[in-house]
C-alpha cells in the first residue's frame, strides 16, 4: 500500500486481547501509530483541515502547549510539510519526549515543572501575542480533538468488536479520547458506561488541585474545556506504583512495550472486570514504552 503523507498512514489501529488477572480487556494499540501515540489523530485531523481551508501552508510558524505526546505528532506533521514547530512543554516531561521533538526538528521551550501543563498552556498564550499569525492546534479547547475520535478511534473501536461493547475507560490528557470514543459508544449503544482513569491525588474531574505524579499524558492539573464531566460514569484513581507494574507486566507476559498511562488505562479496566466480568471492557493503550527510558518506570529493570 503507498501513501504521499506520514500522516496518511495515522489509524486503523488493531485491537488487542490482554489477558489480566479479573479477565480479558480489549486494547486499541495506539502507540502503532506512526508517531508513536495516539495524538497522531488529533494532528492529523486538525493539520489537513487548516491545510485545506487555507489557513495552515508551508513555512508557517506553529505552537502547542502539551505534556509531550501532541508535541511530538505536530513536530511530525511539521517536519513532513515544512512548518516551523514549537512546543512548550513542562520541564517534567521525559527527556526522551524532549529528544523526539528535536529530533523532528522543534523547538522546545521548557516551562516550570510546579506549574505542569498549565504554565506550558500560559507560555503558549505569551507567544500567541508575540505571533499572533501562528498556528496553534489548541487541544484542550478544539472540539475537533473530540471529532478526531468520534469519527475515528470509536468508530475503529465500534466495527473492531462488531458493537459488542460494555464499557470503556481511559484516561484524561487533554480529555478528547474520552469524550469523542465515548459519545460514539453512548450514542450507538445506550448501554455502555464510560469510566475515567486519572493519577491518584491528581483528578481534576474530583476537583483535586495539581498534585505530584509520574503517569505523563494524564493528570495535567486542570479540567480542559472539552470535557464533558456528565459523559462520565465513574473514576478511577490509579497510583503510579500499580500504573508501573502494570505496563511493566503486560511487555513481560504480552510483549507489548507501552507507557504509564496505559497501564493506568489496564489497571482501571482489571477493577472493572472484578465487578462485571461478563463485561466487554475497552481501553487505550496510548503511548511507547521508549518515551519512558528516564522515568522511574524503567529503574525497575535496569
Amino acid at each position: 500500500m503507498k501513501f504521499n503523507s506520514i500522516l496518511d498512514c495515522v489509524g486503523s489501529t488493531p485491537c488487542l486481547e490482554v489477558s489480566l488477572e479479573n479477565g480479558v480487556v480489549f486494547a486499541k494499540a495506539e502507540f502503532m501509530n506512526p508517531g508513536g501515540s495516539i495524538k497522531d489523530r488529533i494532528v492529523a485531523r486538525i493539520v489537513r483541515q487548516a491545510e485545506e481551508s487555507g489557513r495552515l501552508y508551508r513555512g508557517m510558524k506553529v505552537a502547542e502547549a502539551t505534556s509531550g505526546n501532541t508535541g511530538i505528532s505536530l513536530a511530525m506533521a511539521g517536519a513532513a510539510n515544512s512548518y516551523d514547530v514549537t512546543i512548550f512543554m513542562p520541564e517534567t516531561a521525559s527527556l526522551e519526549r524532549r529528544n523526539m521533538l528535536k529530533l523532528l526538528g522543534a523547538t522546545v521551550e521548557l516551562t516550570p515543572a510546579e506549574d505542569s501543563v498549565g504554565g506550558a498552556v500560559a507560555a503558549l498564550e505569551q507567544f500567541k501575542v508575540a505571533y499572533p499569525d501562528v498556528f496553534v492546534v489548541n487541544q484542550f479547547v478544539n472540539k475537533e480533538n473530540i471529532a478526531a475520535h468520534y469519527y475515528g478511534t470509536g468508530t475503529e473501536i465500534w466495527d473492531d468488536l462488531n458493537g459488542r461493547i460494555d464499557c470503556f475507560v481511559s484516561g484524561i490528557g487533554s480529555g478528547g479520547t474520552l469524550m469523542g470514543v465515548g459519545s460514539f459508544l453512548k450514542e450507538h449503544a445506550s448501554h455502555v458506561t464510560v469510566f475515567a482513569a486519572e493519577p491518584k491525588g491528581a483528578s481534576a474531574l474530583l476537583g483535586h488541585t495539581e498534585g505530584h505524579h509520574c503517569i505523563e499524558g494524564i493528570g495535567d492539573g486542570f479540567l480542559p474545556e472539552i470535557v464533558d464531566p456528565n459523559l462520565v460514569d465513574g473514576i478511577f484513581e490509579i497510583s503510579d506504583a500499580d500504573a508501573i507494574d502494570q505496563a511493566l507486566r503486560l511487555a513481560q507476559t504480552h510483549g507489548v512495550p507501552v507507557g504509564l498511562s496505559s497501564g493506568a488505562n489496564l489497571v482501571a479496566a482489571n477493577r472493572i472486570l472484578a465487578e462485571h466480568p461478563d463485561w466487554n471492557v475497552v481501553t487505550i493503550l496510548p503511548d511507547r514504552a521508549e518515551r519512558y527510558f528516564s522515568t522511574p518506570m524503567f529503574s525497575r529493570v535496569a
